[in-house]
């Protein structure tokens, strides 16, 4: 496994999949998108958010939130999201989902 960039604690390892399905996770990438982008659309359920704390170490967990509100604490620490820059929330509310993707014309 390879560190990630910045030091920011996260670890990277590779995968492996058919040459059919690179070509098509290209086809869904948007400009500037990572492959790890289009994987988090595919993955991602409108409703669910995914945290983590770089305030007490809280790493991911989704959680379904019926209402749709992204979680404004987080659920180990309890410190409010707005407060701190080391938690982040994802996806963000302007980030697109599975359902709201569209492929760059």
């Amino acid at each position: 496994m390879q560190t990630g960039p910045k030091g920011g604690g996260m670890e990277y390892t590779s995968i492996r999949v058919t040459e059919s399905l690179a070509d098509e996770l290209h086809e869904r990438k948007n400009r500037g998108d990572s492959y790890e982008d289009v994987i988090w659309r595919l993955i991602d359920v409108p409703g669910e958010y995914r945290v983590d704390c770089g305030e007490c170490g809280f790493d991911g967990g989704t959680y379904d939130y019926m209402e749709g509100d992204a979680p404004a604490y987080c659920p180990r620490c309890g410190t409010a999201v707005e407060e701190s820059d080391k938690i982040t929330v994802a996806p963000g509310p302007d980030e697109p989902t599975a359902l709201s993707w569209r492929h760059d014309q």
